[in-house]
């Protein structure tokens, strides 16, 4: 189900969560538009989004986001603690592999994740990067 929605502060959308919002209307069915009023910078997760198969088209504050049949698995980068969280949510939907780099965005802000994420199922685990010499 497509939606419309703008940021701000209440009774608007919260902009905290627009990022993770994001990653479920790129798999919803119909075309939603974001339009973002707080921060310029809010959009990070977009990259990551498509660049595992979501259909998103940035247009400075609005964010174009048409829904997909599924996510694929890829590398991507958290580049913030809500980009980072938006790139779990679909990295969980996704098949395939999905290998999300600066995770320790997501670590600031969402304690023992990989822990719980697989209590309630989920396959998931972190790897370390291969230090650079």
């Amino acid at each position: 189900m497509a939606v419309n929605i703008q940021t701000g502060p209440y009774p608007l959308f919260p902009t905290d969560l627009q990022p993770q919002l994001m990653a479920f209307l790129s798999m919803a069915q119909g075309t939603s538009l974001i339009l973002e009023t707080m921060f310029e910078t809010r959009f990070g997760q977009a990259q990551g989004l498509v660049s595992m198969g979501a259909d998103v088209c940035i247009h400075g504050k609005v964010a174009v986001v048409s829904g997909v049949t599924g996510l694929s698995g890829a590398t991507v980068a958290a580049t913030d603690l809500r980009a980072g969280a938006s790139l779990v949510i679909a990295a969980v939907a996704a098949k395939g592999v999905t290998v999300i780099q600066d995770a320790k965005y997501v670590d600031r802000g969402y304690y023992s994740l990989v822990s719980k994420l697989k209590a309630v199922g989920v396959a998931i685990s972190r790897i370390q990067a291969p230090s650079r010499s």
